[in-house]
């Protein structure tokens, strides 16, 4: 796996890669000017050379095919298999622009990038000058780094993740209206597994209720912001299609039958997104390693594993006055 180091806010980064999480080695370069925002994917160490990044103020996304040293534009080419008819007329305007809603990224040789792609076309008295965003309706892949897309599916949520096992890409898990749903066939066919009412239920934060008695503030749902569900990555382990963990606005949820039962792990601090990245050990089964961001001064960034199937977790690297 690769790590990205990084102190401050805009200094460069440095990425280190580990087979066991343990022994660390550069890289040996640094990703001069990329701030620790605008990195959107670091791959697994198939393909440590090719990273994505992009500036969403500026419709600006890039890849690099040689860890960071050279930078191009991504092209964006929608292919019209399966596409709607739309697309390809908004694709031929003058000044169009598209920008991607990464949903997942399979390791390999070539590396499979999976998006639901946005698009706009210019527009006299447009927000900013353009229509608003248009969803391509569904979850593209690209197998060029980012440059060229086929359609896949629109039986899933563009809004959030799709998992693809990293050894058998026709193994797929995505979000339907009320749960999860899977797909054995790469895509073409979906149905649905597990608990199918994941969206009924909402999410407070850890003691905020007793911080609103203690303040004399009303226990309304303007001030306790429930937070439903939401679903920023799930991971498949490359050993066992069985041992999956979403990454979620809440922490991590383990399932070690495919999805058919959830478990929420007590991984994180107390605030919204305290998980960053889930990543399944490809070389031992049980391993799950898992990166969590700062929060409140006693919660720092670590990077945590589990050797026993996601039961207990250990940290591995605590980081040190860094955000």
């Amino acid at each position: 796996m690769v790590l990205r180091k990084f102190d401050g806010d805009r200094r460069p980064s440095i990425f280190f890669w580990s087979r066991d999480g343990v022994k660390w080695t550069s890289l040996g370069y640094t990703l001069h000017g990329v701030s620790p925002d605008d990195l959107l994917f670091v791959p697994a160490p198939s393909d440590a050379g090719l990273l994505l990044r992009g500036d969403w103020t500026k419709n600006v996304f890039e890849h690099s095919m040689d860890g960071g040293r050279t930078w191009a534009r991504l092209k964006f080419k929608i292919s019209s298999d399966g596409a709607r008819p739309w697309v390809q007329d908004w694709q031929k305007r003058p000044g169009v622009q598209i920008a991607p809603h990464f949903n997942a990224m399979l390791p390999g040789n070539p590396v499979a990038l999976y998006a639901s792609p946005l698009m706009r076309v210019p527009q006299n008295g447009g927000p900013e000058g353009f229509s608003p965003w248009r969803s391509l309706g569904g979850i593209y892949v690209s197998h060029d780094g980012g440059d060229n897309w086929a359609f896949v599916t629109d039986r899933v949520s563009s809004d959030y993740a799709v998992g693809v096992s990293p050894v058998d890409p026709r193994f797929m898990m995505g979000v339907g209206e009320k749960g999860l749903v899977q797909s054995k066939d790469g895509g073409r066919t979906w149905a649905p597994v597990g608990p199918q009412n994941l969206f009924d239920f909402r999410f407070e934060l850890k003691g905020r209720r007793k911080y609103l008695t203690e303040a004399g503030l009303p226990l309304s749902e303007g001030w306790l912001h429930p937070e439903k569900l939401e679903i920023a990555q799930i991971a498949i382990s490359p050993m066992d299609q069985n041992l999956i963990m979403l990454r979620t606005n809440i922490g991590a949820i383990l399932s070690r039958d495919g999805g058919q039962t959830l478990c929420l792990l007590a991984l994180g601090g107390d605030v919204f997104w305290p998980i960053v990245r889930i990543l399944m050990s490809p070389y031992r089964p049980s391993e799950i390693y898992v990166s969590t961001t700062y929060t409140l001064p006693d919660h720092p960034a670590q990077l945590l594993v589990s050797k026993d199937r996601g039961c207990t977790f250990q940290t591995l690297y605590t980081a040190r006055n860094t955000k």
